[in-house]
């Protein structure tokens, strides 16, 4: 018969909730504008934001002064009709203008260089979410479609996945896409985090726990697993698919949107402006 103690370890081992953990928050950067999604370039100690509100690009330091102002509603250059999302490399800024269906190109001082739009070789429309490989590689999410887009370095169409066309796998609602540094795509699609190689080729589905009630509103790959991002809640989902709950945040009035991992470093994009964590091991 087993004791009191032994249900309890084994209740424990077997849950998929892990003791609450806490980060240290090291910096709030305040912010008097509307943010939904930003980009973080910390060697070049500067942060972009976009603005969907006033369809603009604002780039701010560390310290949340604010550098340059871009945009405004248009279809013209430099212009957006709701900026979905942003990424920069050391070179350059890259910002998915879902409305006017295309991918503007800035260098880092937000000044124009070129537009990727539909063509008779590429096409996406309304592409929600992008991101970039350490290899240059820049990957679309074509919510239309439903699909993944891959472009090398030259703006050339290497491949397209996650469609009827590219095989047996099909996306159902995919809205959100990552990258990590073994240049595996991270694509989040309801409750599912679907993964690919570099190829496109499909590696295996990362599924929510079924006790996951709160939808996610960003999520970033790591070493040792995924962080998921709710609007008043961080979680780490381990490579054991345990689910780690980090509680600081209660009793704050923060409604998160956007998450970046960077040197070791969480950048948290809220309300209230950016919070700068530190996990505690």
């Amino acid at each position: 018969m087993k004791t009191v103690f032994q249900i309890l370890v084994y209740l424990f081992l077997s849950s998929k909730i892990i003791v609450a953990q806490n980060l240290t928050i090291e910096k709030i950067i305040p912010l008097n504008f509307s943010a939904n999604n930003f980009s973080v370039n910390e060697n070049k100690k500067f942060i972009l934001l976009t603005s969907k509100e006033k369809n603009e690009v604002i780039k701010i330091d560390l310290d949340g002064k604010v550098q340059k102002i871009i945009g405004g509603f248009g279809w013209g250059e430099g212009q957006f009709d709701y900026p979905s999302s942003i990424v920069s490399t050391a070179i350059d800024v890259y910002v998915s203008d879902y409305n006017n269906h295309r991918i503007q190109r800035f260098d880092h001082n937000l000044n124009f260089i070129s537009s990727l739009q539909k063509s008779e070789t590429i096409n996406f429309e309304y592409p929600i979410s992008i991101c970039l490989s350490s290899l240059g590689d820049l990957y679309i999410l074509d919510s239309y479609n439903k699909r993944i887009l891959k472009l090398n370095g030259f703006n050339r169409l290497e491949r397209v996945f996650g469609n009827y066309e590219s095989g047996r796998f099909i996306f159902s609602n995919p809205s959100l896409i990552r990258v990590d540094n073994q240049q595996q795509i991270y694509v989040l699609d309801g409750k599912n985090i679907f993964v690919f190689d570099q190829f496109g080729i499909y590696l295996k589905t990362i599924s929510l726990p079924e006790d996951f009630s709160e939808k996610i509103v960003d999520f970033y790959p790591d070493h040792q697993g995924i962080f998921l991002l709710t609007s008043k809640s961080l979680y780490e989902l381990n490579k054991e698919l345990k689910q780690i709950h980090f509680s600081n945040f209660d009793g704050f009035d923060y409604v998160f949107q956007k998450i970046e991992l960077r040197q070791g470093k969480l950048y948290l994009l809220s309300s209230e402006g950016i919070l700068i964590c530190k996990k505690e091991y």
